[in-house]
């Protein structure tokens, strides 16, 4: 009709909806985030288990676990030596399958190491890894161990060693994508506290996103005083 005004938005009403929606997604996003974390926690504990049915179900054959490697990666790169050395979880599902993959992919790639972890407090200066090394990250981590009663550490075995016919450890690096140094100066230390190790095993009520690797531990346990009985025992704890 002729003399009819025709009215648009006005900018206030604008300013209000863009920060309705800005609101919005302030609530929808780090909830979306929190739920992929979660995601992948859940992911990375369930392929444990699956792993972790099999490795026992390959030591009733063969009497031993896999042997690992010292990389402790459950892996073998395409471009690695074709040897025995590099086979460690391809095991479970060749010739026998235990299951049909043992080199499960680890939803929390590595991108640093830990370094050396204070046995009392937990504390670190965590490293960047070399390409070389983020190039074997990718798969869970594993490790088989023998006890060394003189030691103050329990030794890896690698397919150079002794029999893997005690212990393993499977392990993820977790939502901030930090390798937990565990032999040596990391977490199997004889002195390490309860403090020290709760401080590496991924634990959300701290938030979703916080410190510290999802780990599964088996094979004939470790109690105290060995090396290492901390760490089986917050782990086992942790799983329960």
């Amino acid at each position: 009709m002729p003399g009819t005004i025709k009215r648009g938005f006005t900018l206030i009403e604008l300013l209000i909806v863009v920060a309705i929606i800005a609101i919005l997604a302030a609530i929808a996003v780090p909830n979306f985030l929190e739920a992929q974390v979660r995601s992948k926690v859940s992911r990375a504990k369930a392929d444990m288990r699956s792993l972790a049915t099999a490795l026992e179900s390959y030591y009733v054959d063969n009497n031993a676990y896999p042997k690992g490697n010292s990389f402790n990666v459950s892996r073998r790169l395409s471009t690695d030596p074709q040897t025995s050395q590099y086979e460690v979880l391809e095991r479970l599902s060749t010739p026998i399958a235990y299951m049909t993959s043992g080199t499960l992919p680890d939803p929390f790639k590595s991108l640093k190491r830990s370094g050396t972890i204070n046995p009392s407090t937990g504390a670190s200066t965590p490293a960047n890894l070399t390409p070389a090394e983020l190039e074997q990250e990718g798969s869970l981590k594993y490790a088989a161990l023998v006890g060394q009663p003189s030691s103050n550490v329990l030794a890896l075995v690698n397919n150079r060693a002794d029999k893997a016919s005690q212990f393993w450890i499977l392990w993820s690096a977790g939502p901030t994508s930090i390798k937990p140094q565990v032999a040596g100066t990391g977490l199997l230390s004889s002195t390490a506290t309860a403090v020290a190790v709760n401080a590496w095993i991924y634990d959300p009520t701290n938030g979703t996103v916080s410190n510290g690797g999802v780990f599964r531990v088996g094979g004939t346990g470790v109690s105290d005083p060995n090396p290492g009985a901390m760490f089986f025992r917050e782990v086992s704890r942790s799983n329960k």
